[in-house]
């Protein structure tokens, strides 16, 4: 999830005791370390995310690829576009 969107989803909830950014980007910076189930991640790009500790690139790489096979083989024929 972007921090854009963590932000805005944590402060709602908060109501009218608005967390900062700074501190929200403190206390997910913390998160790794205390070995807890969410981590803060900061792609090539620049952009920053908060994701689930046991997410897998490359797990979502092979179950995508599964799927793309899976649809061409019920479809039975590769010449199909999308």
């Amino acid at each position: 999830m972007s921090m854009t969107d963590v932000y805005c989803r944590v402060n709602r909830a908060r109501g009218l005791e608005l967390l900062s950014p700074e501190d929200l980007m403190s206390a997910c910076q913390l998160m790794g370390p205390m070995k807890l189930s969410l981590r803060l991640r900061k792609f090539d790009s620049g952009a920053t995310v908060l994701q689930l500790t046991d997410h897998s690139e490359e797990a979502v790489v092979e179950s995508t690829a599964q799927a793309v096979s899976h649809l061409f083989d019920c479809s039975g024929s590769s010449d199909q576009t999308f």
